[in-house]
């Protein structure tokens, strides 16, 4: 897909959506638009049928969450909401169910204005042969600790679209550490900064094919929540990024992937450097790279742009199309060195991709391989 063909296409989908999913902006940054919200009617009969989700909930709220034990740390089934996103003859139904928190946690949160009040349940429901199956269900917008520092994490997913079929699903898991001393009464507001920027980091971020044939679903205590068991996945690493408080996936990850070039992955490191590795070596990789904050020509030039990556490759300034790297077996890009920015010391990348190369030295035959994420023209 070419970038008018995709801003025409961003165009007339936020014209018609726009005020559809807005609840829903800040958890699925790639997908919200896409989203129509259920009638309240529809969403009654979609919770009668799927009494199973809301149980899930109810036993992630009394195992997991802050405030664990409690029994009146109740999911708020009455404020649920059900948004269908149908897109390339797939059908999805996004969950939205908000929980209470504990009164202690509201009071260690009191005047922390970016912390939303409640936190959230995050489901996935994709239609398959007529039937709906649940994807994954885990909380999101939830404070987390490991007994030494407390944690804001941001899960999220989003859908890989190609051109005319869905690909898979990534699962991501976003932190914000905060940067508290362990004594009582301990508030929320010493937070972790890179650069004089709040800094956020991927624990996790997973990439499910829908060409994989997972089993049921189960709860897991890892991720925390429930998701399809047996389900092999792509895992991917990047460095620390840009956290907004009022909207932390603003310059996540999944910008990098989502075939949109007016957003961007943007990092949050000490040296300005980053690093993306996808650990899926079938072959040599050949990447595609929009470099940037490639929204426009200004955000472009105010930014860091990509100079020179791991290969030795040196790319292209000035220019918001597609650049092409051959890798060498290896499917990590590191960042060597940057084209610095007018205003911003922050490096950015709009989109990455990545197709297999069964033989470096020849030429490439598209016809042999598949984009990972997403289609673009070669």
């Amino acid at each position: 897909m070419n970038k008018l063909t995709f801003f025409l296409l961003t165009i007339l989908i936020g014209s018609s959506l726009h005020a559809q999913a807005p609840t829903m902006k800040a958890l699925v940054p790639t997908e919200w638009e896409l989203m129509n919200e259920l009638t309240e009617a529809e969403t009654k009969k979609f919770m009668e049928n799927h009494k199973e989700i809301f149980d899930y909930c109810e036993k992630i709220s009394f195992s997991h969450l802050e405030g664990r034990h409690f029994p009146e740390q109740n999911v708020c089934l009455e404020e649920t909401k059900v948004f269908k996103e149908a897109v390339n003859g797939d059908t999805f139904y996004w969950v939205l169910v908000p929980g209470n928190r504990m009164n202690d946690t509201k009071e260690m949160m009191e005047g922390v204005s970016w912390v939303p009040e409640k936190h959230y349940f995050l489901g996935l429901v994709r239609v398959e042969d007529g039937r709906d199956r649940l994807l994954f269900l885990h909380p999101t917008l939830n404070i987390d600790t490991d007994g030494r520092s407390f944690y804001y994490a941001v899960r999220t997913y989003q859908i890989i679209k190609g051109k005319d079929r869905n690909k898979g699903i990534i699962y991501y898991e976003n932190r914000f550490r905060f940067d508290t001393k362990e004594v009582p009464g301990t508030k929320f507001n010493d937070v972790r900064k890179v650069k004089g920027q709040p800094v956020g980091f991927i624990t996790a971020a997973h990439y499910y094919l829908f060409e994989e044939e997972p089993a049921e679903t189960e709860y897991s205590e890892y991720l925390p929540g429930f998701a399809l068991k047996n389900w092999d996945f792509i895992n991917i690493y990047a460095s620390d990024f840009l956290w907004d408080l009022n909207d932390p996936l603003k310059y996540g990850l999944q910008n990098a992937f989502d075939g949109n070039p007016a957003t961007s992955y943007v990092e949050n490191t000490e040296d300005d450097l980053f690093e993306i590795k996808i650990y899926d070596a079938k072959y040599h990789p050949l990447f595609a790279i929009i470099n940037g904050y490639a929204q426009n020509e200004k955000l472009y030039m105010d930014n860091n742009r990509v100079k020179l990556f791991n290969y030795n490759y040196n790319l292209s300034d000035g220019t918001l199309n597609y650049q092409f790297i051959k890798g060498q077996g290896d499917t990590k890009l590191v960042v060597k060195d940057f084209y610095k920015g007018l205003k911003y010391s922050d490096t950015c990348i709009a989109e990455l991709n990545m197709k297999a190369v069964k033989d470096f030295y020849a030429e490439l035959k598209p016809e042999e391989s598949d984009w990972l994420f997403g289609d673009i023209d070669d």
